[in-house]
């Protein structure tokens, strides 16, 4: 997805639950990341990571069926 400066988009995850990103800006040679799951209209996870262009993170989220879900986050700018 493509996002611009303020904006945000959704991902709909297994389990009903929604993964919502919103790009908040620059810092230095990084972009700034909102992350934020939600279950049943009820945030379950947030988070701010920063990501270098062509860069990566790996997060665990929440529990999911005995383990644990884990979102890989890319971004290039």
């Amino acid at each position: 997805m493509h996002l611009s400066l303020q904006k945000s988009g959704e991902v709909l995850l297994s389990s009903g639950r929604k993964l919502e990103l919103e790009f908040l800006g620059y810092e230095g040679n990084q972009a700034r990341l909102q992350v934020r799951i939600t279950e049943k209209g009820k945030e379950s996870f947030q988070t701010v990571v920063l990501l270098v262009d062509k860069g990566h993170v790996l997060i665990g989220g929440p529990p999911h069926e005995g383990g644990v879900l884990l979102l890989r986050i890319g971004g290039e700018f």
